[in-house]
């Protein structure tokens, strides 16, 4: 099913090599891999691509930039305070909480799950 969907969209391809390459490298080049394609995603950009509505621009520009900021502030807390489990958590949660003003409760546990799928893989 999904490939009959990505076959003959190389725009849909290209997103998916932007995931692909933020699972694979890590440090900034995966930080900012990572961001492109979660703005992407937050901003219904599949859909955009499959024929749906269009992506607006300033809407993916901000939700980049909000997702650099929590990236680039978990990668320099890291290296601050560590990268333990709990401390990868704690810092997770308090940047979304910040730049999102997301709830804290809701945002810990999905911390909580991502973190769990990290050490799980």
């Amino acid at each position: 099913m999904i490939w009959k969907m990505v076959r003959g969209k190389p725009a849909v391809k290209v997103v998916l090599g932007i995931c692909a390459l933020s699972a694979l490298t890590g440090g900034p080049i995966g930080a900012i891999s990572s961001a492109i394609g979660q703005s992407f995603i937050q901003n219904n950009g599949l859909d955009s691509l499959l024929g749906g509505p269009s992506l607006e621009l300033s809407s993916f520009l901000k939700d980049l930039g909000k997702n650099l900021v929590v990236k680039a502030g978990g990668m320099a807390l890291g290296e601050v305070i560590g990268t333990t489990p709990a401390i990868n958590i704690a810092k997770n949660t308090a940047l979304h909480c910040a730049v999102y003003q997301s709830d804290p409760v809701k945002t810990l546990a999905s911390q909580c799950l991502a973190e769990a799928s990290l050490q799980g893989a």
